[in-house]
This record gives structure tokens, sequence and C-alpha cells, in this order.
């Protein structure tokens, strides 16, 4: 599951430990975000209690609401740090899942926990969930390839398996052969309103323009992990600014360590469908006639 459902799925196990309920907002960081003012005027009316007019009276008024009440708050797609401080309430008795694109480090005594993509057969279990056991057990050479051309990750795997729930007549082997060609990989993981393509367009979008050109660059070259200094040469810049461009990618979650290590041990990787995206955008931004 995505970052999103996994924080309201683990609303749901906790709901016992705080008796006095939840408060959910969802900040829609990477669009359009909304507002501290917005937020917790709806989070006070939703408490019961009215909503004055300045920011740090809501803040104020919020935070005294909440003193020692049991709640569990969710923050879900927040942008920045400065969008989720205000939301933090003052009381110990309360907890806060915050979900993001981004690592949001200035958000000091976070507890912080990274989503990886799923292992091969986790993968195939949440294809199942969406496309039905049945099936995905008749195929399961085929399950198996569909995952590994999702690259394991979660959003993938559940828009590979709504387009095999609405389409009863296509074989798994169909959408393998579909998914099999890289130039089309990104058109075939939409369905509805749910697009691999446009949650990546979102965290590229975010980027400066530094970091932008050395993804597109990554994705250009095809390489399966790299080192630091590959991004140096590729910007022909110096080492500090490739590594600044490279930590920026990371804290995007477009880009991931592939080993850990200092200086020459170090090494980071492209996911699979991020490096369709980037080459996408590489071709379409970098070419001669652009």
């Amino acid at each position: 599951m995505g970052k999103s459902a996994l924080a309201v799925e683990a609303a749901h196990r906790t709901a016992d430990a705080y008796p006095d309920g939840h408060l959910y907002a969802d900040l829609s960081g990477a669009t359009a975000p909304a507002t501290p003012e917005e937020v917790l005027a709806r989070f006070l009316r939703a408490l019961g209690r009215p909503v004055p007019d300045s920011l740090n009276e809501r803040v104020d008024l919020y935070r005294t609401t909440l003193a020692g009440r049991r709640m569990l708050l969710i923050l879900d797609d927040a942008g920045s740090e400065a969008q989720v401080r205000p939301l933090l309430p003052g009381a110990a008795s309360c907890a806060v899942l915050v979900t993001s694109r981004s690592r949001l480090p200035a958000l000091t005594g976070a507890h912080r926990i990274e989503l990886d993509v799923l292992g091969p057969a986790e993968a195939v279990a949440l294809l199942a969930r969406v496309a039905g056991a049945e099936r995905i057990a008749a195929e399961p050479a085929a399950a198996h390839c569909i995952a590994r051309l999702c690259g394991h990750l979660p959003l993938a795997l559940r828009t590979a398996g709504a387009r095999l729930a609405t389409r009863r007549h296509w074989t798994l082997r169909t959408l393998v052969e579909r998914l099999s060609d890289e130039h089309r990989r990104l058109d075939e993981l939409a369905v509805g309103d749910i697009a691999v393509r446009a949650s990546v367009a979102l965290s590229y979008e975010a980027l400066d323009d530094g970091a932008r050109r050395a993804f597109r660059l990554l994705g250009a070259l095809g390489v399966p992990d790299f080192a630091p200094w590959l991004v140096t040469a590729l910007l022909d810049t110096d080492p500090h600014s490739a590594d600044d461009a490279v930590e920026r990618l990371t804290d995007a979650h477009l880009l991931s360590v592939a080993s850990g290590g200092h200086g020459a041990g170090l090494r980071y990787r492209l996911h699979d469908l991020h490096r369709v995206y980037a080459a996408e955008r590489a071709a379409a931004e970098d070419s001669p006639s652009c």
C-alpha cells in the first residue's frame, strides 16, 4: 500500500489507543498546498470550537482544545515543514502521523519511516488483492513478471491490478507483453485517476533546475546504479554542487542508496519506473529541437 493508505490503516489499528478520536487532513502538498489557516479552521470546527481570525489565535485555541485529549492526527501529503508545524498539538497525549513525498529534514523530533518497494512475494500478494487471487494463482510466472516490470512499487502494482480487474478478457501474459515495451510502460500503468507518471511528475516538478537536469541525464544514461562522481561529470560542475543535486533527488525519493559506505563505496540508483520517466523528460526537454 502507499503512504496515505498505510497512514489510514495505522489509524484504524490504533483506534483503541486514542479514544477521543482522529483528525485527518489532506494537505495536498505536491499540488495545491492547503494553508495551515485552512486546516486549522476545519479542525476547530470538527472539535466544535469557534474559528478565530488570525493564525496565531487558531493555533492557540487548537492546542488548548487538544490539551489532555488522546487523539491521533493524520497530516497526509505534507509539502513542507512550515505547513506542518502550526498543526502540531502541544499535548503529549496526542500522536501525529505525517506523510510526505520528501523527508522534511527540518521537522525535528520526528521518527522517520521510509517506505521501500515490496519484496517479490509481497508484490504478488498485493497484485492478487486487487486483480483477484484465483486469477493470479492461475498464472504465477506471469504475475511475478508483472511485479518485476512494476519494480515492486505499490502504486504501480495497484494500477496494474486495477487494469487486470477491469479487463477480464486479458490474460496476465497480455499485460506482461504490454509492460515489456519501456516506451509504453508508463502509459500502461494508468487507470482512472491513478497514474504512475503523474505521481512521479509531482515529485519532479517540485525540484530545482539543477536536480531536474541531473535526474533527466541519469535517465538518459540508463545505468542501473552509479557513484556520485558521475553526476559531477554529467552536470559539468564541481563535486559539492553535484552532491547537493543528488541529495535533493534522494530527499524527493527519486534516488535511493544502492550501497552504503563513504567516498568510492557510496552508490545510488534510480528505480526502473523513475528511470523510464527521467528518460522521457530528457527526450522532451534536452533534445536539440527544444
